[in-house]
């Protein structure tokens, strides 16, 4: 994966993963995520995340105090 700083409040995380079951089950496993964190202030931050495994998708927005 990759992990960027966009700017000093802007952070932005790539990653994949590739899954191969060789013995049993004959079959792969591919994972996929992009996640972003935005600062807003000092104890409050924005998160968008989404994650993809196969054909399923899904897609999270957060919203996280700090105290």
């Amino acid at each position: 994966g990759v992990l960027a700083d966009l700017t000093d409040r802007w952070k932005v995380m790539v990653t994949g993963t590739y899954l191969q079951y060789p013995f049993g089950e004959q079959s792969h496993d591919v994972r996929t995520s992009i996640q972003q964190r935005f600062t807003i202030g000092q104890n409050w931050a924005i998160r968008f995340e989404m994650n993809d495994r196969d054909e399923d998708t899904e897609a999270r927005f957060l919203v996280h105090a700090y105290f």
